[in-house]
């Protein structure tokens, strides 16, 4: 995968592909599928990263939201 970067961005396009293809399916039965998918969570780990080599990418990236 490269780096866990590449890893989270994979897994939020893979949650959104599935969800459509869940909506596209369930759609034809009149019921709608969401999803909540929200940005960077500030938790112990996000805080490694936003002092880490990639603290830039996690302050570019917006929606820091405390859980």
């Amino acid at each position: 995968m490269g780096s866990s970067v590449h890893a989270y961005a994979l897994s939020k396009r893979a949650n959104s592909l599935r969800v459509q293809t869940a909506a596209a399916a369930w759609g034809k039965r009149g019921a709608r599928v969401n999803a909540v998918s929200p940005g960077v969570i500030i938790t112990p780990l996000a805080k490694d990263e936003l002092s880490g080599p990639r603290a830039e990418w996690f302050q570019r990236t917006g929606g820091l939201t405390t859980p």
